[in-house]
């Protein structure tokens, strides 16, 4: 697209026309009851896609869960009395 002016159009610029009529076309609808093509782009760019095998949320060089943090600094609590 040239210019992006609709939601439809944005996913379809990001994913491709085959996995937007499969996923994005019917979920936005169920989601938001509206068709990406009624939508601002801005909505659908938000949308986290991957191109790569990575499962991570965020791109983030350095990532810990919550779970082993706490039982990193309990462990240390108790280490420590």
């Amino acid at each position: 697209y040239e210019k992006i002016t609709n939601g439809e159009e944005m996913a379809k610029s990001r994913v491709g026309e085959i996995l937007y009529e499969k996923i994005f076309k019917y979920y936005t609808y169920k989601q938001w009851k509206k068709w990406p093509r009624d939508m601002h782009p801005s909505v659908l760019a938000r949308l986290p896609c991957r191109n790569n095998h990575d499962t991570r949320y965020k791109n983030r060089k350095y990532m810990v869960s919550i779970s082993s943090a706490i039982l990193n600094f309990t462990g240390c609590i108790f280490y420590m009395t």
